[in-house]
This record gives structure tokens, C-alpha cells and sequence, in this order.
């Protein structure tokens, strides 16, 4: 099997003022197991290439005149509105924000490929998928 069942941790963040340490210790208040869940607010802040980032706070990530870098840099960065797994957070225009149960945003899935998964060919494009095998 490629995909491995895994714990998703979903807990909700306590404030808008953590820093991705905090948010870890936060989203690990709650969890439940399963193959496929979505990234965490932790996941997405510590996607960015910007070392000045990696002591923001959502507030201050968000705040595009002193951190502006951290979303440009971001390798999750989309042009849209995403859930997370960390409560009711989500990623609206590379702004963290608390969202309701009425709004509408996109689900990127994430899974935990096993440690015998190998890419054996393709790099990752459109044009030209990774191709995951199994290992003997």
C-alpha cells in the first residue's frame, strides 16, 4: 500500500498571536487517525523560504508590510480560499484567518506515503507526474 493511515492532528489554535511552535502545540491538543486529511496552519507557515518568517505570528505573517515574503516565498501559497486541519482556520488570499462552517473554500488533500514508496520516474510537473512505486 502507497498511502499509510497516520494521526491527523485538528486541533484549534488558541490565538491569532502563536508563532508555528505554538500552533504545533496547539493543533496536537486534538487528532483523529486516517489516510487522507489537509495541511495545518503550522504546515503552511513553515512552508516559506523566508528565515525572517519563522518566528511570525499568524498576526504578523499576515501582516503583508513587515512579513511580506512569507506567503510569496510560500511553497503552499495558492490563489485561494483553503481549509486547514487546525480548527476552523483557513488560508483566504494568503491571509490566516478564522473561517465559519458557512463559508466555502477549497480542500487540498494531503496523505503519508509509506516509507517503502520510491519515485521512479517524472519531476513533479503537469506535463510529466511523479510515478510512485513500491519498493521490494
Amino acid at each position: 500500500m502507497i498511502i499509510q493511515n497516520a494521526t491527523w492532528y485538528n486541533g484549534s489554535l488558541s490565538s491569532l498571536n502563536v508563532n508555528a511552535t505554538q500552533a504545533i502545540t496547539d493543533e496536537k491538543t486534538s487528532s483523529v487517525q486516517g489516510n487522507v486529511g489537509t495541511i495545518l496552519v503550522s504546515d503552511y507557515m513553515l512552508a516559506t523560504s523566508d528565515s525572517s518568517c519563522s518566528n511570525a505570528t499568524v498576526t504578523s505573517f499576515n501582516d503583508t508590510n513587515n512579513y511580506g515574503g512569507c506567503f510569496k516565498m510560500n511553497y503552499l501559497h495558492r490563489n485561494t480560499n483553503m481549509w486547514t486541519l487546525s480548527g476552523l482556520y483557513a488560508i483566504n488570499n494568503n491571509v490566516i484567518e478564522q473561517g465559519t462552517l458557512e463559508d466555502t473554500r477549497v480542500i487540498y488533500p494531503a496523505v503519508f506515503l509509506n516509507d517503502n514508496v520510491l519515485v521512479s520516474s517524472g519531476n513533479g510537473l503537469k506535463s510529466n507526474p511523479y510515478i510512485l512505486t513500491l519498493s521490494e
